[in-house]
């Protein structure tokens, strides 16, 4: 399936077994009032996706660090039985007080899949300010076009 007009190969929705539409986690932020975009994203993972996203966002435009740098970060995800799975590699500090807290913690390679678009500034007005990035924790594609 091709997007009308764009030449965009459209991938089919996930699979039925815990991995449908529902899994796969959307966001764009947009100023209605200005009328400019300034961030999308989207992630899948199953359950751990909204938290990749989330973080990703929040690391990118809350924290104004790179969109590079905020797809590195290591991620958590909390399970509702008292369980956090955390990626392989996460702070020591952090373990200590995840299991200080009584969660059991089980060390995963990766949490999600996020892609995301983010501009400094703001289209239209800024185009050259925006970056694509995808995990690389994935074999994504991302790419910014004139």
């Amino acid at each position: 399936r091709i997007a009308a007009g764009t030449g965009v190969l459209l991938a089919t929705a996930p699979g039925a077994g815990g991995s449908g539409a529902a899994m796969i986690t959307p966001v764009i932020m947009f100023d209605e009032y200005a009328r400019e975009f300034f961030f999308a994203g989207a992630a899948a993972g199953g359950i751990a996706a909204p938290a990749a996203l989330n973080l990703v966002a929040a690391t990118t435009r809350l924290l104004e660090r790179p969109l590079d740098e905020a797809m590195a970060v290591k991620r958590l995800v909390g399970a509702p039985d008292d369980q956090t799975f955390v990626e392989d590699g996460m702070a020591a500090d952090v373990l200590a007080g995840l299991r200080g807290q009584g969660q059991a913690v089980r060390v995963v390679p990766s949490l999600g899949r996020v892609a995301a678009i983010n501009c400094v500034a703001s289209i239209p007005d800024n185009p050259e300010t925006c970056v694509a990035v995808t995990d690389p924790r994935g074999a994504g594609l991302a790419l910014v076009a004139e």
